[in-house]
């Protein structure tokens, strides 16, 4: 028995064959040779979207003594947080693929608030009060390749301002899917939302709808913190 290990210690010496524990080592060394010698860069942001925004334009103008303020615009100055929740899920339905928000619009609101059927139901007295506090709902934010009639559409608008956008549009949808926001991005601090307003021509018994855009820079998260959890419907009751 001795004379046989004494035979295969020689052999190694003799062949130069490394031991088994050099060998071991030697594969470990090999293996992390392929592993980057810098740490792997932090995650891009999930989303432009998520933080708070403040609408600074409206072009044109919307008239604040109008009998119908949409519900898919924005007020003076409105304040908007956007908080990220997470990717809809396989089985989401109409929703798959998705990303949901929780959306807070923060006080003071004007009275037109009242005239937004949307928002109808946080006003008091008669739709003359708004209780001064926040107003949240789940949103869902879809993503598109830019196509070429809504840059023929937003192109002639964006350009007089400076801005322009890039090669996605995003489509923001009310989670009981009545109405929906039309965003892009100029950059990361300049959110840029377009709808339509319906403009009634003297004389005239049919409106015609024009192209409206607001612009919303983004600025810093209020003193409160971010907006909480929707609820249910995101319908919170005064």
């Amino acid at each position: 028995m001795f004379k046989r290990v004494f035979q295969s210690v020689v052999l190694v010496l003799v062949l130069g064959l490394p031991p088994l524990a050099a060998m071991a080592s030697s594969a470990s060394e090999d293996e992390g040779m392929d592993a980057p010698d810098d740490p792997a860069p932090p995650p891009l942001p999930r989303s432009p979207l998520e933080g708070t925004f403040q609408l600074v334009r409206t072009v044109p103008e919307i008239g604040m003594d109008e009998n119908e303020y949409r519900q898919d615009f924005f007020f003076p100055g409105q304040k908007v947080h956007f908080k990220y929740l997470g990717d809809m899920g396989r089985g989401d339905g109409i929703w798959e693929g998705q990303q949901a928000y929780v959306m807070t619009l923060y006080p003071p609101f004007p009275v037109a608030m009242c005239r937004q059927e949307r928002w109808g139901a946080y006003c008091r007295n008669n739709g003359t009060y708004v209780p001064y506090k926040e107003v949240q709902t789940q949103v869902n934010l879809s993503t598109d390749p830019l196509d070429e009639e809504q840059t023929q559409l937003l192109a002639p608008m964006l350009k007089p301002l400076g801005l322009g956008f890039g090669q996605h549009s995003y489509t923001l949808a009310f989670g009981d899917r009545i109405g929906a926001f039309g965003l892009h991005f100029h950059d990361r601090d300049t959110l840029i939302v377009d709808s339509y307003h319906p403009v009634h021509t003297p004389g005239n018994s049919k409106y015609r709808s024009i192209k409206v855009i607001q612009v919303f820079k983004r600025v810093a998260p209020e003193s409160h913190g971010a907006a909480p959890a929707a609820h249910g419907s995101g319908l919170r009751r005064p």
